[in-house]
């Protein structure tokens, strides 16, 4: 162990911390400006997140949903 690399990881750390928030303080400027201009922020977030996915999970994801939904009835 080196006291210089832990004191090295320490300050990187830190330092994506900060990094962190202010991107989450960024993300939060953000969502206030598209709630702004009259979206809603679930259904943003949402397709935020499934445009990280394949097309077929997506698809497959649908498909599920739609069962699920036709089995209780929606």
């Amino acid at each position: 162990m080196n006291d210089g690399q832990l004191k090295a990881f320490t300050e990187r750390r830190e330092r994506l911390e900060a990094e962190k928030q202010d991107r989450a303080d960024d993300i939060k400027e953000l969502n206030a400006e598209i709630k702004g201009a009259g979206y809603d922020i679930k259904p943003f977030n949402q397709m935020i997140a499934r445009r990280k996915l394949d097309r077929d999970a997506v698809a497959e994801g649908d498909a599920v949903l739609a069962m699920y939904e036709a089995e209780v009835g929606i």
